[in-house]
């Protein structure tokens, strides 16, 4: 098949500003009004911070405070300011509280963890894991399930890069996450998925590709 092309992957920051984030209601059943509230709470140091109003000390602190009384959403948004700042084993150990209790809802800052091997070993296939959860999760805060899936699909596209024999399911499996991603808003030119297309259709499995990613596609919320 044609040389695949080598794309960069999308490692966005899982923390997002945005002027609707303190009233964000995600249409799920776990997502109670208690949840709601502590929400409110960890998104409101965020914007005070991003404001100015408070600084970076005093932001960690109100943090931590707000986490010890098991608010997870701000061991999640610690988490992941300590994983910007480079605090990597406390920043895994509150991404991992907070996704454990949140239902994935920062599983993306873990898949870019795994597959960047910061602050654990390097883990192509936990990255993917994660990275999975992320373009699934129920609550999608900060708006990154496009990009999970976009990651998902170059994974699987530089597993196969360099081969002279290709596993076509690992073809099949990045055409269908790239065209989940376009589902999903993510307008990039994706020039490599012609790629895909192109030997997917030469080998009779682009009908199969297609299925696949209406499949994935059901089990993601808001994926048209």
């Amino acid at each position: 098949m044609k040389k695949l092309l080598l794309l960069s992957i999308l490692c966005v920051s899982n923390v997002v500003i945005s002027a609707d984030i303190k009233v964000y209601k995600p249409d799920t059943a776990w997502f109670t009004s208690k949840q709601s509230s502590m929400l409110s709470i960890a998104n409101n140091l965020l914007l005070r911070h991003y404001n100015k109003k408070i600084n970076d000390k005093e932001f960690v602190s109100e943090l931590l405070k707000c986490s010890l009384k098991n608010n997870f959403w701000c061991s999640g948004r610690l988490g992941d300011w300590l994983l910007e700042k480079k605090e990597y084993s406390d920043a895994f150990y509150l991404l991992t509280q907070a996704n454990d209790n949140l239902h994935d809802s920062f599983s993306f800052s873990l898949g870019k963890m795994y597959l960047e091997g910061i602050g654990v070993l390097q883990n192509e296939e936990e990255a993917l894991l994660y990275f999975k959860k992320a373009a699934k999760a129920e609550v999608d805060l900060t708006g990154v399930r496009k990009y999970a899936a976009y990651n998902i699909g170059v994974i699987y596209t530089q597993k196969e890069l360099g081969k002279k024999n290709n596993n076509i399911a690992n073809i099949t499996k990045a055409y269908a996450w790239f065209k989940v991603s376009k589902a999903l808003g993510y307008d990039a030119e994706i020039e490599v998925n012609e790629v895909l297309k192109e030997y997917l259709a030469s080998r009779k499995g682009l009908l199969k590709a297609d299925k696949l990613a209406t499949q994935i596609c059901s089990t993601i919320p808001n994926c048209q």
